[in-house]
């Protein structure tokens, strides 16, 4: 679910806001579709380096986001000969700060309680991503009131369902929006929703996907850094 920006200042060229993307439940399969642009920014800087740190998690769990989990795989996507897609953004670790904080919380989202994480983004600047901040909520409900996590360590789909959250939440701050619900194809998108407690039905990839990477390159930031345009042509 999209939420629009509450609020914002200009500063030296930047814009600070309060937007954030909380990720619903239940999705259902119909008509395929890629992910559509964001309609608040562009992604990060082309070729930019963003440093993240992750905060309160195990080292178990830490895995599942960092280099060896999804932001490794939006990496080797993004910059990985032959090209996948042509944004060149990598994601590196930086203890103890960067332009990109992922933490957890025992709480709700406010406006979205079945959320299992959102992401603010913090600044931008001339529509490009300088900041942002994911947060895990661990105590969301489903709308049947059922959870949206299984923390259990020994749940076989727990880890694998904190990888697949962080891979939507990383998408989001690479320039994507969300899929409508009645046009998503279970594992064809790391932007579908997911569906079940940890995403028991599957809903969501384990790896950034082609059609990820097709809607990156749609992004003329990103289609421009690769010398084609958003019909794909060379330029």
């Amino acid at each position: 679910m999209n939420k629009a920006p509450k609020g914002g200042a200009f500063l030296l060229g930047f814009l600070i806001s309060l937007v954030s993307f909380a990720d619903g439940c239940l999705g259902t399969v119909s008509e395929a579709a890629c992910p559509p642009p964001s309609q608040f920014h562009q992604g990060w800087n082309a070729n930019a380096s963003i440093y993240y740190q992750s905060t309160g998690f195990t080292s178990q769990e830490s895995d599942q986001i960092g280099g060896g989990g999804a932001l490794g795989s939006w990496n080797f996507h993004n910059s990985v000969p032959p090209v996948l897609n042509c944004s060149n953004v990598s994601f590196l670790a930086a203890p103890p700060a960067g332009q990109y904080t992922v933490t957890a919380a025992n709480d709700q989202d406010a406006e979205t309680p079945s959320a299992c994480a959102t992401t603010a983004y913090n600044a931008m600047s001339f529509g490009k991503l300088v900041a942002a901040t994911t947060t895990f909520h661990w105590a969301a409900i489903r709308s049947n009131g059922s959870p949206s996590w299984n923390r259990d360590p020994n749940s076989s789909d727990y880890y694998t369902f904190i990888r697949k959250v962080m891979l939507h939440e990383a998408g989001h701050t690479m320039g994507l929006g969300e899929i409508p619900d009645s046009q998503q194809v279970a594992g064809q998108s790391v932007m579908n929703k997911y569906s079940g407690t940890n995403d028991s039905a599957n809903n969501q990839p384990t790896d950034v996907q082609p059609c990820d990477d097709s809607s990156v390159n749609s992004i003329l930031q990103y289609a421009n850094n690769c010398g084609i345009d958003r019909r794909g042509r060379v330029v």
